[in-house]
């Protein structure tokens, strides 16, 4: 272990000294064996437990691991103008009292919206007939109604990809011979045959299906006995008749249930169809509830909002909802008011692919109730407003938050107060952030802003390099209230492209992320961090620092989170020609490495567009997790995928009684996770009241020796640590905070108190007494 880097803390009586016994040589004059550390540091390589290692180097420190999809399973039902209105995780329903529309989302690869109407004309047998009438839907729960004739039910039952559309019979209908129940097929979809079709039907959008469309599963009738028949589906081009034999009607057990599916259907050319993309997510710390919010786009011609207030777990959602109506709404932002456990998201919105664009923003309470209407925070035609990004207030000093966006090429930013009630909130005057010249884009704020509410925004301005693409990264000082606190600050280099910033802190210091290519026009991009600092009205910043630059590997979208004694950045990295996984690194304060690369996601499917939430952001208080959303391509649609990351996790193992105390050395115990950058205190309780001194040594290797009847902890020579104590009555205590070093994960440590001062010794060295010694390997 590098015990240079050991940053001690004690809770003991009278005076202390800690001291390192590292030697700062070169890499030329380690010793055979030894590691360099970053900053030149020698010191032997850690006994290594290889069960650790393996047991660290690829799976995070997940809560509750990966959710199958923050939108799966999202299916719900509201009151509308015309009857009600539902949505499943791939597909809207428009139910009337004269039947439903049902709207499969296809994505973008879709130009417009694509639907199948259905509208029930009649339930018949020979001899007779019981024509449909118009008849006003109910709901309850999930299941959407209709009260027919004769006692029967049509219902309608919202699946996560379909419902189950049922015809429930109380007694055997009036006729003879088979019953048939028709419907009236409409809408914009094509039938992939004419005629009898016992499995199903398909309903097809664009040229040979080419953008997916709607399934029409085969009929099953189910009596009230469980006895099942299979039926018949039969089409003419306007009209689908649902069929089941005479001779199961005539032996069935009533009530039965005739019984068929109505869901959506993807590209049949095995294309992704990205449905959920641009994720954002808040967390609210009076409810323990993070708000997830996304895009949503059934087509090209209609992109909307969708959110998810949802437990950390990603388990049952306490709120799924549609944010915005028929139209383009894009790039979503949510944040957290602490002092009303309010989230607030604001999108852009426009009445057409190429905008003009307005800025649009609602309120939700944590238990998701919302005002009920959208606010238009910005009107006109002139400036389009793009890309909001949102600051959380994580203190209970106030209501206000902080949204900067991007329009005509400038930096703009308010705050918006939220009432204390639902509402929306209140747009405040707007400033402009930015100055100097080029084209400005991509602003991004700390959602944390600490005690101070101070936040950090960065951008990217794009310079005329000849070839159009040479961008800087600037970054500048608020507070909660829009007062400038720093000039604006160019972070990175002139000579290199770098764009995509994103920042987190605690409202006084920053860890700062960004993509750059090595060189303009180059062909990858790697991911920079850089630390920045409040400091008299200037920025102070860092080194910077390659956080993750693979050969052939293109490295884009960092995202950061403040966890407080580390920061996690994420980020999308191709692992192969258009497929993305999604990594995570903690780094220290000074954006040194503070864990491996982590795994977030790793499938064949591609991964990206992520941010990243910390509990910090919705209260200062909070503990060390974030949540890291990410969209999810697939032929199924995808989603919007998540997994929280802790920065301090369960540590490495630990053995409290290697070898027992002798004397009057007292019981050496350990408490804390023996992790990377976490405090861990050393207590000795139970020895000689008498003794004056004590000494807590370290060793990075198992170095014994005997001690009378008991074992001695060899000091090391170098490197190892002794911190020199004032034991009071018996007692002591000293608090270190490990090292940010990931070469030293799995790494087996010693510790022993020796005492001086006792009544009696266990060997020939008189008044010297030895605690038991305890054994811990550095973990994550």
């Amino acid at each position: 272990m590098n015990f240079s880097k050991l940053a001690p803390s004690l809770a003991c009586a009278g005076a202390l000294a800690a001291t390192g016994l590292v030697s700062s040589s070169g890499a030329q004059n380690s010793p055979s064996g030894s590691r360099i550390t970053r900053d030149g540091t020698s010191f032997p390589a850690p006994v290594v437990a290889q069960q650790a290692v393996a047991g660290t180097t690829e799976e995070p420190r997940e809560l509750e691991g990966e959710s199958l999809g923050l939108f799966q399973n999202s299916q719900f039902v509201r009151p509308a103008e015309h009857g009600f209105e539902a949505f499943g995780d791939t597909y809207m329903v428009d139910f009337a009292s004269d039947g439903f529309v049902f709207t499969p989302a296809l994505g973008r690869r879709a130009p417009h919206n694509f639907t199948f109407e259905f509208e029930l004309e009649s339930i018949a047998r020979e001899g007779h007939v019981s024509s449909a009438q118009p008849v006003a839907p109910t709901a309850q729960g999930l299941v959407v109604s209709y009260e027919r004739a004769g006692g029967v039910v049509e219902s309608y039952e919202l699946g996560s990809t379909d419902m189950e559309q049922t015809f429930t019979f109380p007694h055997e209908p009036a006729g003879w011979g088979d019953l048939v129940v028709r419907g009236r097929i409409s809408g914009s979809l094509a039938a992939d045959r004419i005629g009898e079709a016992p499995e199903g039907l398909r309903f097809l959008a664009g040229p040979d299906g080419e953008y997916g469309g709607v399934r029409f599963s085969g009929v099953t009738g189910i009596d009230a006995n469980g006895q099942a028949q299979a039926g018949n589906v039969r089409f003419d081009g306007a009209r689908i008749e649902l069929v089941l034999p005479a001779s199961f009607v005539e032996a069935a057990s009533y009530p039965m249930v005739l019984d068929p599916f109505i869901g959506s259907e993807f590209g049949v050319h095995g294309s992704s169809s990205e449905i959920y993309k641009n994720p954002d997510t808040a967390y609210d710390s009076s409810t323990d509830r993070y708000c997830t919010v996304a895009q949503w786009e059934p087509s090209a011609s209609d992109v909307r909002i969708r959110f998810r207030i949802h437990s950390p777990s990603s388990g049952s959602p306490f709120l799924n909802s549609v944010l915005s109506a028929f139209g383009f709404n894009m790039n979503p932002t949510v944040a957290n008011v602490n002092s009303s456990d309010t989230f607030l998201c604001v999108w852009q919105s426009g009445p057409s692919a190429t905008g003009p664009w307005d800025l649009a923003g609602l309120a939700a309470d944590a238990n998701g109730t919302t005002s009920g209407f959208v606010s238009n925070y910005t009107s006109g035609s002139t400036p389009s407003e793009i890309t909001p990004d949102l600051a959380s207030e994580s203190t209970v000093d106030d209501n206000d938050m902080t949204l900067v966006w991007s329009q005509d090429g400038e930096i703009w930013g308010t705050t918006i107060a939220l009432p204390s009630e639902a509402g929306n909130g209140t747009f405040g005057t707007a400033f402009r952030i930015d100055g100097g010249f080029g084209t400005d884009s991509n602003p991004a704020i700390a959602k944390a802003g600490g005690t101070s509410g101070n936040h950090l925004v960065v951008w990217q301005r794009l310079f005329d390099d000849g070839a159009g693409n040479d961008s800087d990264c600037l970054a500048r000082v608020l507070d909660r209230d829009g007062t400038f606190l720093t000039p604006e600050t160019n972070f990175t280099f002139p000579v290199r492209d770098e764009e995509d910033p994103d920042c987190d802190g605690d409202g006084e210091s920053w860890t700062i992320a960004f993509e750059a290519s090595a060189v303009i026009d180059g062909a990858d991009n790697d991911i920079f961090a850089r630390k920045a600092t409040l400091d008299g009205g200037l920025l102070s910043l860092g080194d910077e620092i390659l956080l993750e630059a693979d050969l052939n590997q293109n490295e884009v979208d960092p995202a950061v989170a403040f966890l407080g004694s580390k920061t996690a950045i994420a980020w999308s990295e191709e692992v192969s020609p258009g497929n993305f996984d999604v990594l995570l690194r903690a780094v220290d304060a000074d954006c040194e490495d503070c864990s491996p690369d982590l795994v977030i996601a790793s499938t064949t499917d591609p991964e990206g567009n992520l941010e990243i939430a910390s509990k910090k952001s919705g209260d200062p208080g909070a503990g060390d997790a974030c949540l890291i959303v990410y969209d999810k391509q697939t032929v199924g649609g995808g989603n919007i995928n998540a997994r929280q990351y802790e920065a301090i996790g369960a540590g490495g193992a630990v053995s409290p009684n290697l070898f027992a105390s002798c004397g009057g050395g007292g019981l050496l115990t350990l408490s804390g996770a023996v992790a990377l950058n976490s405090e861990v205190t050393f207590d000795l309780a139970g020895a000689d009241p008498l003794a004056f001194s004590g000494r807590l040594a370290f060793n990075p290797a198992d170095l014994f020796a005997p001690f009378g009847g008991c074992t001695w902890l060899v000091w090391h020579p170098s490197p190892g640590l002794r911190v020199t104590t004032t034991p009071l009555l018996g007692t002591d205590s000293v608090t270190l905070t490990l090292p940010c070093d990931p070469g030293l994960v799995g790494g087996q440590i010693n510790a022993q108190w020796m005492v001086i001062g006792t009544f009696d010794s266990p060997w020939l060295i008189p008044n010297i007494s030895l605690s038991n010694i305890i054994d811990f390997t550095l973990g994550l």
